[in-house]
């Protein structure tokens, strides 16, 4: 892919939301699979087209991470402090436990 054609893309994926975005990405993912089988068996024609879905797949997959990571920030921060809170709690009862035997 070309750069105009990388920034082409990446302005359609920013008119998405997140659902549409994580939809696209499962098609580019299928239409990859597909490609793949095609070149495996010998059937695909046009082989370009192969490395032009895996860079959008790519490119893709990127941005969905970004953008997961920039709305999502505060949520896996809440997450892990659960987490930390959870295994605070099991090494204590695991302590407790140890000291009542």
């Amino acid at each position: 892919m070309k750069l105009n054609e990388v920034k082409e893309f990446v302005k359609e994926l920013r008119g998405l939301s997140q659902e549409e975005l994580a939809k696209r990405e499962n098609e580019l993912k299928k239409e990859l699979f597909e490609l793949r089988f095609q070149a495996a068996t010998g059937q695909l024609e046009q082989t370009a087209r192969l490395k032009e879905v895996k860079n959008k797949s790519l490119v893709s997959k990127q941005f969905n991470l970004k953008r997961n990571n920039r709305l999502g920030k505060e949520k896996f921060q809440w997450n892990a402090i659960i987490v930390k809170f959870l295994l605070d709690v099991l090494y204590l009862t695991k302590w407790t436990r140890q000291s009542q035997l």
